[in-house]
């Protein structure tokens, strides 16, 4: 069989510029020692080829407010506490329970880069648990400030710390940012060029697997009632424990930090420390899942529905999907491998039909894709990139990744996605096992939807959506047929040709095979309306849309 795929535990040490004692002295600041000692599982595992962790979680259960020095200014009580793990690269908190009241401000502070994070920006919490992205370095400190008045209504426990010795601090000038594989790609780069748009669709995800810390990625998608509901689809050996191979606990979910637009302003390096947003929400509730043991006797997939809806200051976009069972002639997935900030993976082999596990008799479960070189290098996909999109050249969402055998050494291997056309009702009947009845809930029966932003306006997953100049479509409108001037510089006679309505079903599909320069094309069957027309091969894509009357 082919294991899931593994990111490498590596231990480097933190070169901090000042050390944690020194700036516990200067603020008088009460430093915790956290014991990394027995910290072993992440290692031992990675032996076995087992959960694609990076960390592992040291419980302390501890209660800030009693913990932490206090003092009175203004009218505040303030609370300020450090913790340090020598050694790790990063840590991350974990809450079980956080209460607190309106006007109170919640900030993090590390000493890379002066590293901030402010929990309360923007809002209050009142949460049974929550999550942090993690603060680079072995240390950090906590500052707490809770209105005199309202501490009384104040809860903090800290139930542990995420810990990794993983490479995940950001320097400048690397076209690799964090952990990624230097052959891949940042979307930012010209390959990404087409696909800004459908990108911010794509989530990075801390995940939290029982006592294990992990990354995957998954991507929010629309549904037919168009209701901006925050469903993620993802990979679900995410979420297995890997002892008993069932779905880990709800409790566990809703400590998964959910991170959108995470990504680079440019092709190579970072602009500035402050350049990456860190766009989170915290917590999401299992809607359903493919319950196959991770892709082993099904096509792996889990939908989450954030547990918050989304702020417009993230302008995210709900993908589109096809449930088709048709091979993409092309397309790319988009992912953030070991955690890394957005990559992109190109191909233009049409895909295969295949299954994750050689040893299932069940057939048919996911997409074999091949990527190619492109100009900037080649783009695979690793450990953290698990649950990532497959998108057509339509701009649709039709596989999320399981796993696979390519790499930077490995430019020849191939990786596996879960297909949306299985997911769809194949791995079960119960609406727990299916994505059907959730992301087409008014029932349409449609095989494709369309990807809409957070105003609702249309996108399809390419910049330049609609492109007159290069699709000449005429008459427009029309009422029995019209005909479409095939583009010069389409090198290939056999095209695909497909029309949806304004809903995003499909009402039309064939093969085109001519070397002539116009096609005719016969709509006299056709409703009243606007309709999307695509035509695209292996290494084209062209839109227009026109008006039935």
């Amino acid at each position: 069989m082919i294991f899931l795929k593994a990111s490498f535990f590596r231990i480097w040490f933190v070169m901090l510029i000042f050390s944690s004692v020194v700036l516990a002295q200067q603020k008088d600041i009460p430093v915790k020692l956290i014991d990394t000692s027995e910290l072993k599982a992440v290692k031992e595992r990675k032996k076995q080829g087992l959960f694609d962790a990076i960390g592992e979680i040291a419980f302390l259960n501890e209660d800030i407010l009693l913990e932490a020095a206090t003092r009175v200014e203004g009218d505040f009580k303030k609370f300020s506490l450090a913790y340090t793990a020598p050694g790790v690269q990063g840590i991350n908190l974990y809450f079980s329970d956080l209460q607190l009241p309106e006007g109170s401000e919640f900030v993090l502070k590390g000493t890379y880069r002066n590293q901030q994070i402010d929990l309360l920006k923007d809002k209050s919490l009142h949460v049974s648990k929550y999550a942090t992205s993690f603060i680079y370095g072995d240390y950090f400190e906590l500052y707490l400030d809770i209105p005199l008045d309202k501490v009384d209504e104040a809860i903090v426990l800290l139930e542990g710390v995420g810990l990794t010795q993983a490479n995940i601090l950001p320097k400048d000038i690397r076209k690799d940012f964090g952990d990624a594989a230097s052959c891949n790609i940042n979307i930012r780069c010209e390959e990404g060029d087409l696909w800004q748009r459908a990108g911010r669709s794509v989530v990075r995800i801390l995940v939290r697997n029982d006592n294990l810390v992990g990354f995957c990625t998954g991507v929010l998608v629309n549904n037919t009632n168009e209701d901006f509901t925050p469903y993620i689809l993802t990979a679900q050996h995410c979420g297995l424990n890997e002892f008993t191979g069932n779905l880990i606990d709800q409790s566990n979910f809703d400590q998964w930090v959910f991170f959108f637009n995470y990504e680079v302003d440019a092709c190579t390096g970072v602009t500035s420390p402050n350049s990456i947003p860190i766009n989170a929400l915290v917590g999401a509730d299992i809607i359903a899942h493919s319950d196959d043991e991770g892709g082993e006797s099904g096509s792996d997939f889990l939908l989450l529905r954030l547990k918050n809806f989304i702020p417009a200051s993230f302008n995210p976009v709900f993908a589109g999907w096809s449930n088709i069972e048709i091979n993409a002639p092309a397309g790319v997935a988009i992912h953030h491998p070991q955690g890394d900030v957005k990559k992109i993976s190109t191909y233009n082999t049409p895909l295969e039909s295949s299954q994750f596990s050689s040893e299932s008799n069940i057939r048919n479960t996911h997409w074999r894709v091949v990527w190619a070189q492109t100009t900037n290098g080649f783009g695979i996909t690793e450990g953290g990139s698990s649950g990532a999109p497959l998108f057509n050249n339509s701009g649709q969402v039709v596989g999320n990744l399981t796993g696979g055998l390519a790499s930077c050494e490995r430019l020849d291997g191939f990786d596996l996605f879960g297909k949306v056309s299985y997911h769809w009702r194949s791995n079960g009947n119960s609406d727990t096992r299916q994505l059907a009845n959730w992301l087409d809930p008014t029932d349409l029966d449609v095989t494709a939807w369309r990807s809409i932003d957070a105003n609702g306006n249309l996108v399809t997953g390419n910049e330049g959506e609609i492109e007159i100049k290069l699709l000449s479509v005429f008459p427009n409108p029309t009422n029995t047929n019209f005909w479409i001037s095939l583009p010069l510089n389409m090198n290939s006679s056999s095209f695909n040709l497909t029309i949806f309505d304004r809903a995003g079903k499909q009402i039309k599909q064939e093969a085109i095979t001519t070397l002539a320069e116009q096609y005719k094309v016969d709509v006299s069957s056709f409703s009243k309306g606007l309709y999307y027309i695509t035509l695209s091969n292996n290494d084209y894509i062209y839109r227009n849309k026109i008006v039935i009357y």
